[in-house]
C-alpha cells in the first residue's frame, strides 16, 4: 500500500521508518480519516523486528532546547526597545510637521487678513473684484456721512 497522503505519499509504507509509523498510528484524526492505512501501518509495525523497533525508536540524545538563551532574550528586548525609538522619533516627526503645517495655515490666514484690512483702507477692490467703468463709477459716489464719525468736530 502507497501512502494516500502527507509528505511521503505515494511512498510504499514499508520503506518508511518506524518512527514515522509509530507516530503515524497514534494520530487521531489519521485514524478517523484513514483506518486502512494505519491497519497497513501496523502490519508493518508487527513485523519488523522489535529490537530493531526499540533500537530505531530509542533516543540516545535530548532533544534540542527550545526555550530562548538570556542572550536571545536581552538581544529581542534590545531589538523590541529599537523599535519602539524609531516610532517614537517618527511619531514626534509627523507631530512637528503638521504643528509646522497649522502654524504656517495661520500664518497665511493672519497676513490675508492684514492685506485685506490694508487693501481696504487704501480703498482697493477686494481680490476677486471686477474692475471695470461701473466699479469707479461706484467709487466717486459720495458715501453717506458716519453719525458716528467726531472728525469734523475737533
Amino acid at each position: 500500500m502507497k501512502m494516500p497522503m502527507g509528505r511521503f505519499k505515494g511512498q510504499p509504507i514499508e520503506a518508511m521508518s518506524t518512527q514515522y509509523l509509530a507516530w503515524l498510528v497514534t494520530q487521531d484524526n489519521i485514524r478517523f480519516k484513514y483506518w486502512p492505512l494505519i491497519k497497513e501501518a501496523l502490519r508493518v509495525l508487527r513485523s519488523r523486528d522489535f529490537d530493531g523497533i526499540l533500537g530505531e525508536l530509542n533516543v540516545a540524545t535530548p532533544p534540542p532546547d527550545r526555550r530562548p538563551t538570556p542572550e536571545q532574550i536581552e538581544k529581542r528586548k534590545a531589538e523590541k526597545a529599537e523599535k519602539l525609538r524609531e516610532l517614537e522619533k517618527r511619531r514626534a516627526e509627523e507631530r512637528e510637521r503638521r504643528r509646522a503645517e497649522r502654524r504656517a495655515a495661520l500664518m497665511k490666514e493672519e497676513i490675508e487678513m492684514q492685506a485685506a484690512l490694508i487693501r481696504t483702507r487704501r480703498g482697493e477692490p477686494p481680490p476677486g473684484t471686477i474692475i471695470d467703468a461701473s466699479y469707479y463709477a461706484r467709487q466717486a459716489r459720495p458715501k453717506p456721512a458716519d453719525p458716528n464719525d467726531v472728525s469734523d468736530l475737533l
